[in-house]
C-alpha cells in the first residue's frame, strides 16, 4: 500500500457540527455575568425601587457602575423599545424634510404631533409628545428656529388682466349661488377670515440659509 505524504484529512459533517456547538458554548460561557453582580441585580429587583432611590438608601459608592450593570442586565428587554424610539425620530425627520421641501413652515407643535402619531403606529406605551423627546429630535437633527423671509412676486399684471379675472370670478359665483339658500351665502370681501395668517418663524436645519 502506497501512502501519499502531506495528504489533508477531510473533516466530516459531524465534526463540523461538534465544533460549532463547542464554539457557541464557549461564547455563552464568556458572556455569563459574575455571581456577585447577579446577586446585586436580584436584590435590586426584589426591592422594587427606583435605581436612584436604591443607590441613596443602600449608599452604593459606584453609582454609575451600578447603573451600567442594571442596564446591561435589562438590555434585552429595552433594546426593542430603544430601536422603536429611534425609528420614530427618523420618521419625524422624513416628514420634516418633506414639509420643508414643499415650502411649509414647521413649528415645535408639528414635531410633537408627528412623533405622537408615529408612536401609535409602533404601539409604544408612552406617547412621544413630551418636551424632552421633542428636544431630543431637535438636537439629533440640528433643528433651529429661523425667521421667515418672504420673497415678493415681481410678475406685473395689467388693468385688462384684472378686469378679465374679476368678470370670470363673478360668472363662476353666479353659477354657484342658485345651489344654496340665501341664509347660507356670506360676503367675505371686507373681512379678514379668508386670509391665512403668515408665520414669521419656522424650524430649519442648522447651517442651511
Amino acid at each position: 500500500m502506497i501512502v501519499k505524504k502531506n495528504q489533508k484529512k477531510k473533516i466530516t459533517d459531524s465534526e463540523i457540527e461538534f465544533c460549532e456547538k463547542l464554539i457557541k458554548q464557549i461564547d455563552k460561557f464568556c458572556q455569563t455575568p459574575s455571581k456577585a453582580n447577579r446577586e446585586k441585580y436580584d436584590k435590586f429587583k426584589k426591592s422594587q425601587m427606583n435605581i436612584n432611590s436604591y443607590i441613596s438608601k443602600y449608599r452604593i459608592k459606584d453609582a454609575k457602575g451600578f447603573k451600567r450593570m442594571i442596564l446591561r442586565y435589562e438590555h434585552k428587554s429595552k433594546s426593542i423599545n430603544i430601536s422603536k424610539y429611534d425609528q420614530v425620530k427618523s420618521k419625524v425627520a422624513d416628514q420634516f424634510e418633506k414639509e420643508r421641501n414643499e415650502g411649509k413652515n414647521i413649528h415645535y407643535r408639528h414635531l410633537q404631533k408627528w412623533a405622537t402619531n408615529e408612536s401609535k403606529s409602533f404601539n409604544l406605551k408612552k406617547k412621544c409628545n413630551s418636551v424632552s423627546f421633542t428636544n431630543s429630535i431637535k438636537r439629533k437633527y440640528k433643528y433651529v428656529s429661523r425667521r421667515v423671509q418672504f420673497k415678493r412676486n415681481m410678475v406685473t399684471t395689467t388693468e385688462e388682466d384684472i378686469l378679465r379675472k374679476s368678470d370670470q370670478f363673478v360668472e363662476e359665483v353666479n353659477q354657484l349661488i342658485p345651489q344654496y339658500s340665501p341664509d347660507r351665502i356670506f360676503n367675505t370681501d371686507q373681512t379678514g377670515i379668508n386670509y391665512e395668517p403668515s408665520q414669521k418663524r419656522t424650524l430649519e436645519v442648522r447651517g442651511i440659509i
